[in-house]
């Protein structure tokens, strides 16, 4: 069950979608839900540490949907996009801070897997629509 709400994630980050701002961020929030639970429900972590990197996390999915400019230029309409080239939760701000978040470094090794490659044998799959 999620523990954190669509209006707490948009209040953490910026969505430049109008559409993906106006609508139900719930496949973002259930797909960090399920990450937190596979990898820390069994740690020590309290429950508002669980919830604040459920936070983070629905907010790394939702930036890996919409990504965000680092610059623009309206005279050449140019987009910059300030986003990593990294695969896993390194490549947003977002996802490197529920890693931070994450004392157990349960996130950080998960994340390590994924950019080396060695994608765990069994995942929990959520598609986005």
């Amino acid at each position: 069950m999620a523990r954190v709400t669509s209006d707490e994630v948009k209040a953490i980050i910026e969505i430049r979608d109008t559409t993906l701002a106006a609508s139900d961020l719930s496949p973002f929030i259930d797909t960090a839900s399920i990450l937190v639970d596979t990898h820390l429900l069994d740690s020590d972590l309290s429950d508002s540490l669980l919830k604040a990197i459920e936070l983070w996390l629905s907010g790394h999915f939702v930036k890996i949907r919409d990504k965000e400019t680092s610059r623009e230029e309206l005279g050449t309409a140019r987009e910059y996009y300030d986003y990593m080239t990294r695969m896993g939760l390194s490549a947003t701000k977002e996802g490197q801070q529920a890693m931070m978040l994450d004392s157990t470094g349960s996130l950080a090794r998960y994340n390590k897997m994924i950019e080396n490659g060695e994608y765990p044998k069994s995942v929990s799959m959520y598609v986005f629509p």
